[in-house]
């Protein structure tokens, strides 16, 4: 097998890209990463497939922690509308589905909940995930996404890193969070409001995928539709989406369709205005085709988006046969995680590989373990008020969550960092050392199937 080092070279390519992904105020969802081939022809035959689990619980639910995209719209026009149930059912998802794994080659790294999509679209294994989302009894979008952005983007990121590094205890991070939340949400600039008009012809979408594989399958089934539909769709993706949407809206010049990847920035339109409350039509398409998942578009009780997009975020990378053969047995509760762990420990093998560097967004793995903790250890009621601040950042259960998590990870022999270190450690720098066996197990988000090397067996074999 080459050496590590000449490996890693294969998922270099997509740092960069995934770590921009993750530096906006998007809570690090990285699915725009894809993959590189460098490395596609090497011999794979022998190896041990990787799979998932799903990150369980202790109790009778099965919650989920996601993120994703909600559709917006800026303009009132019948195209618009029309283009909007669109979007917000399983057309717009099939079609995205189709194009994109075909330029991954199969493992596209985009899923979407949506019922009545045609499943032969996907293969196998994200079939699977696809039935765990569809499958949650709760579901709750990632908690930093859904905070002001000086928290969730700013002191929550900071402050769990300086938690990992042993620089503060939990009762003093969380409460520098806690003061670091602001008076209000931090609402975006208001300055346009939406006017109804006419048909043009013409529908304009923007949105931060940037990716042949990501903006390109967007623009492919937008031209499905359109070559349909008689209008034409363009679609414009920037990195920098997130703060010059706020600059367009403040100018009164925004696009007709937004995809925005934090709820909170959608209630921060929605409250002053600048984005349109969809009709009924639209909002029953969304809610037969997504469920609970179609309320990240409601604010206050009203749908103004669609979602469009969901990442699955509960899951644990493994290796089904190594388990097989250690006799080791997949967790059914969060408890018997914490005592699989202990077991690999004392068997003298290392569970975890964790790492929270993401450059200007370091901290954001901490905070997604934390926020399935939150949903397992609280329950979404209590997840919503933290979200929400009608409990303090640092109330108890919040700082139990945040112990929970660096208990499991401060386990002498628990964690393998392939950095040195859990902050200086990428989050994509994972991937190998668990496809070399320096440990058993990854928590991440289903878009890390990006970054194991290309060809290696993801997914069921055979």
């Amino acid at each position: 097998m080459k050496s590590r080092w000449l490996r890693l070279l294969a998922v270099l390519a997509v740092l960069a890209l995934v770590a921009a992904a993750c530096g906006g105020d998007s809570g690090g969802d990285g699915g725009d990463g894809g993959t590189d081939d460098t490395e596609a022809g090497e011999d794979f035959a022998d190896a041990q497939a990787i799979d998932v689990f799903y990150f369980p619980g202790n109790g009778t639910e099965k919650p989920v922690l996601s993120a994703g995209v909600v559709a917006v719209a800026f303009t009132d026009r019948p195209e618009v509308m029309e283009f909007m149930k669109w979007l917000g059912g399983p057309g717009f998802a099939e079609a995205r589905q189709k194009y994109q794994a075909e330029t991954q080659g199969g493992t596209s790294g985009y899923l979407s909940a949506a019922a009545g999509q045609d499943m032969s679209v996907y293969n196998d294994f994200e079939a699977g995930l696809i039935e765990i989302l569809q499958s949650a009894d709760v579901a709750r979008f990632d908690g930093s996404d859904l905070m002001p952005s000086a928290v969730g983007a700013g002191t929550f990121w900071t402050e769990a890193t300086a938690a990992v590094n042993g620089d503060k205890t939990v009762d003093e991070a969380t409460q520098t969070v806690e003061d670091s939340w602001p008076d209000s949400g931090g609402a975006s600039s208001g300055g346009y409001t939406p006017v109804a008009g006419e048909d043009t012809g013409f529908i304009t979408v923007q949105g931060s995928e940037t990716s042949d594989a990501e903006a390109g399958s967007n623009e492919k089934a937008f031209n499905d539709y359109g070559a349909e539909a008689g209008v034409t769709v363009s679609f414009a993706g920037s990195r920098s989406f997130s703060d010059n949407i706020n600059i367009a809206v403040a100018a009164g010049n925004p696009p007709d369709v937004g995809f925005i990847p934090q709820p909170g920035k959608v209630a921060d339109f929605a409250r002053n205005g600048s984005i349109v409350q969809l009709p009924d039509d639209v909002v029953q398409a969304n809610q037969d085709a997504y469920g609970t998942f179609a309320d990240f578009g409601v604010v206050d009780g009203a749908q103004y988006g669609v979602t469009v997009k969901t990442d699955l975020k509960s899951l644990v990378w493994y290796k089904p046969d190594r388990f097989a053969e250690a006799g080791y047995a997949v967790p059914e509760t969060f408890d018997d995680l914490v005592a699989l762990t202990d077991q690999m420990i004392d068997d003298g093998e290392t569970p975890w590989c964790v790492g929270i560097e993401s450059g200007g967004a370091t901290g954001w793995a901490f905070t997604d373990w934390v926020e399935d903790l939150m949903l397992r250890l609280h329950g979404a009621d209590v997840y919503d008020q933290w979200v929400s601040h009608e409990i303090p950042f640092n109330d108890d259960r919040v700082k139990e969550a945040w112990q929970t998590v660096l208990d499991l990870w401060n386990k002498d022999g628990a964690v393998y960092a392939a950095g040195g270190a859990i902050a200086t450690t990428s989050f994509s720098d994972n991937a190998l050392p668990l496809e070399e066996d320096e440990c058993w197990m990854h928590r991440q988000a289903n878009f890390f199937a990006s970054f194991f090397t290309p060809g290696y067996p993801i997914g069921p074999q055979g």
